[in-house]
């Protein structure tokens, strides 16, 4: 289960007495503590509309907005709510979640309700409130997984929380910029990509015949491509086939950017413009998370967060070594997790990088292994192919 926690006006109900204790118990001390007790103090505030303009009043609560101090502070500030709580929390800016998982719903229920009283102490005491109608929870299972929920509510102070479900108001939250459901399919998040994409791709057609390649090129990168790689790890399995939406856009923004027939084959473009297939995309995205992962580079909280062979029989040295160590997925629901797909395409890749090259030139060698497969995939159509190939060109 996920808790997805709302806070009213959180940046603006900062007190500025518990953050200045809260940072001198985190060892900022001294000339350092005075000076950011000097940063948040003596500030004043007004209301103007048209002409009028109210008096001035002191601010006592809340860390100043748009700079870039303000979110660092609020973090520092309700950094000590995991101690509160028995269960896991993430937190992004004021973005909570509170998780946890059990066998039985009942028990999954029984400790919601629990953790829920533990935070509205912990919000008490450090003077936030909670906005409970936009608190929200999510139990995240299989699809074929049935439980009955009847009688079983989270609430909090007696009021109850709005769940997220296909049987309910609402089926998909945004956090963080991905779209969730309770069985991971994505399939809000990947409309969204479609439609945002869809939108650049009207644009850069109207206007393809007045602008250069170059041009085109640049929306694509700044327009479409972070659509397509911004939360791709959670989400880029789904993109396996050559029937998916994001990956046929793709091949339009290509066809637009290199003003090419609307039938014409694409492979010979993504290897001109070194751009990857949104399914290679995600190739890559895994490997320099695991490159990242055994140099030790991501945050602590993937520390130990896989398993080498070498750990499972560290007796026995053989080329699978050092690869992750891969339980059998119960179900499909696990098979697609990215915790079963990243190790997947990692084992499949170890033998060709070597992870004492810099990550830069490890990157590059995983577009160039993969761009080099697309001519040897092209048929030919009387307009591209290996043979004609030198018909294409960039400019």
């Amino acid at each position: 289960m996920s808790i997805f926690i709302d806070l009213k006006k959180a940046f603006d109900t900062v007190s500025h007495d518990i953050l200045i204790h809260k940072l001198n118990k985190y060892g900022i001390r001294g000339v350092a503590n005075d000076w950011l007790k000097s940063y948040l103090s003596d500030r004043q505030q007004y209301l103007e509309y048209g002409d009028t303009s109210s008096s001035t009043q002191p601010i006592s609560y809340g860390v100043p907005q748009g700079s870039i101090l303000g979110p660092l502070l609020f973090l520092l500030y309700i950094n000590d709510l995991s101690n509160a709580l028995n269960v896991k929390v993430l937190s992004f800016a004021d973005d909570t979640t509170i998780y946890f998982s059990d066998t039985n719903v009942k028990n999954l229920y029984n400790k919601a309700n629990k953790e829920m009283k533990l935070l509205m102490d912990w919000l008490d005491a450090n003077k936030l409130a909670l906005n409970v109608e936009k608190t929200k929870y999510m139990i995240i299972s299989p699809p074929k997984l049935k439980y009955s929920t009847t009688n079983l509510y989270v609430q909090i102070n007696g009021q109850n929380i709005q769940q997220i479900g296909k049987n309910h108001n609402q089926t998909s939250l945004k956090f963080l910029g991905i779209y969730l459901d309770e069985h991971l399919t994505w399939k809000k998040h990947l409309q969204y990509v479609n439609n945002k994409i869809s939108n650049t791709l009207f644009v850069m057609n109207k206007v393809k015949n007045f602008i250069p390649k170059f041009s085109l090129e640049t929306i694509y990168y700044s327009l479409i491509q972070p659509y397509i790689t911004y939360g791709i790890l959670a989400w880029g399995q789904t993109i396996n086939n050559d029937n998916n939406q994001i990956f046929l856009k793709q091949k339009r923004a290509l066809r637009i950017i290199h003003k090419s027939p609307f039938n014409s084959h694409t492979d010979p473009l993504y290897k001109i413009y070194k751009i990857l297939k949104a399914k290679d995309l995600y190739v890559q995205h895994a490997l320099m998370f695991m490159v990242d992962y055994e140099k030790k580079q991501l945050p602590n909280s993937f520390a130990n967060f896989f398993i080498h062979n070498r750990d499972i029989h560290p007796n026995r040295v053989t080329r699978q070594s050092n690869k992750i160590y891969i339980t059998r997925p119960r179900n499909n629901f696990i098979a697609n997790l990215p915790t079963t797909t990243i190790p997947q395409i990692w084992n499949s890749w170890t033998a060709e990088i070597i992870i004492t090259k810099t990550n830069q030139s490890i990157k590059k060698q995983i577009r160039d292994t993969l761009s080099n497969k697309y001519l040897k995939e092209v048929k030919c159509d009387n307009s591209f192919c290996r043979q004609c190939n030198s018909q294409i060109t960039r400019d």
